[in-house]
């Protein structure tokens, strides 16, 4: 019997002595299932940094010491961040971002850091924003050993609804991860909107005439918001102008009427505006207004007899020193034959020229206009108007605009 006792004492004093290992060798005394070690870094031959951890869980404030307790009770767990991880040399902390749920009313910004743990200095030597909504600068450009920068980033949701992900690539010197990724994730709430969103009618519409439109604005979080400015910005907006009109009370919720003129001088071709309406309205019940603004697009291709393939001379995106050509077709409503002359007029950069090719097929009455240029050391605007001279009654005289952008790959460098 005595045997057993001591047996059993000793026991329990072996249990004790392991219980107090144990809380020694993990002061939080959490488990391994309710505080899971660290996600594994990414590999450093991944070019892009992205947070393991993909579902944002929320991070858990730290609850405060209860100093009367005695003696004092363990030390609470820091509170959880999202994970650094490695891009190559580089540790990137947070490289995946939420902003949770924001307005898309004014821009949000976030500082991510960047860490060098190697050895040897790495140098940024290029940033490329993957919007343009997005905006970025370094506190500097070369990371010595040891050292941490700031990558500062702002992103604009004006114009953007839903959950939106944008990132910021970093082209670096170092072979093990060339580009690396730092990204943000949002829900983007709309505060106020337009319906519709374009006006863009599928017919063209006539030159020498005066056209009216109407779109409405709503604010879903106050029926009571107000319009305090409407504005105009595009290629062309001297044609257009816009007038709120009183609320229909029996219509409510479609919310304030704004009504679009454009005028009869709006010459032959492509009419491009934007209409920007600023509302002043409140977020939620007993919350203070806060300003926001939406915008209402206008495209139209006024035409009479002479119709074209497209209203404007498209150039699209082109690279420094390359060349380009776009063709424009103008042929008659009727199919009637007609006399043709081009040139270019204000053209940027210089060395653009046009040629006038008539339309071999016999069924079609009209022209291919070639425009070809090449951008040189250019950089910027394309732009300029191809001017044509007639022998149709009314639209002797016609013109179309030339519209694109030389832009170098690169987005941003040091």
């Amino acid at each position: 019997m005595m045997h057993l006792m001591v047996r059993a004492t000793l026991g329990a004093l072996f249990l004790a002595l392991s219980l107090v290992v144990a809380a020694c060798e993990d002061p939080t005394g959490a488990s391994a299932a309710s505080n899971p070690s660290p996600a594994p870094a990414a590999r450093p031959d991944a070019a892009v940094a992205s947070s393991p951890d993909a579902s944002f869980p929320a991070q858990a404030a730290a609850p405060a010491p209860d100093k009367s307790a005695s003696p004092p009770a363990l030390p609470a767990a820091p509170p959880r961040k999202t994970p650094s991880v490695m891009a190559g040399c580089l540790e990137v902390c947070e490289a995946l971002h939420d902003f949770g749920e924001i307005w898309d009313v004014a821009p949000v910004r976030y500082i991510y850091q960047l860490r060098n743990p190697s050895a040897k200095s790495i140098s940024i030597v290029e940033m490329r924003p993957g919007c343009s909504c997005t905006k970025a600068t370094l506190s500097k450009y070369t990371i010595a050993p040891g050292e941490t920068i700031d990558l500062d980033v702002t992103f604009n949701p004006r114009g953007m609804t839903g959950r939106q992900t944008k990132d910021v690539s970093l082209v670096t010197t170092d072979p093990a991860a060339q580009i690396v990724k730092v990204a943000f994730t949002s829900m983007i709430k709309v505060f106020a909107s337009s319906n519709p969103r374009f006006i863009n009618p599928k017919e063209p519409v006539a030159p020498g005439q005066k056209h009216v439109f109407t779109f409405h604005v709503v604010c879903p979080t106050d029926p009571d918001f107000t319009i305090s400015k409407i504005a105009y910005a595009g290629i062309d907006p001297s044609h257009v102008t816009a007038r709120e009109l009183p609320r229909d009370p029996a219509a409510a919720a479609r919310g304030i009427p704004v009504e679009v003129t454009i005028d009869e001088r709006a010459p032959w071709g492509g009419l491009y505006a934007q209409i920007d309406v600023t509302v002043r309205g409140r977020p939620g019940p007993g919350q203070e207004p806060i300003t926001g603004m939406t915008s209402c697009n206008v495209a139209l291709s006024l035409y009479n007899k002479l119709i074209a393939s497209d209203n404007m001379a498209r150039i699209g995106v082109v690279a420094p020193g390359a060349s380009w050509s776009k063709n424009v077709r103008i042929s008659h409503r009727e199919g009637r034959h007609f006399t043709l002359k081009a040139s270019i007029r204000d053209g940027f950069p210089e060395g653009q020229s046009v040629q006038v090719v008539p339309i071999a097929a016999s069924s079609v009455a009209g022209y291919e206009l070639v425009l070809t240029g090449a951008s040189g050391t250019h950089l910027g605007q394309i732009g300029g108007w191809l001017d044509l001279e007639t022998d149709v009654p009314g639209e002797e005289r016609i013109s179309l605009r030339i519209q694109g952008l030389v832009r170098d790959v690169k987005t941003h460098s040091p």
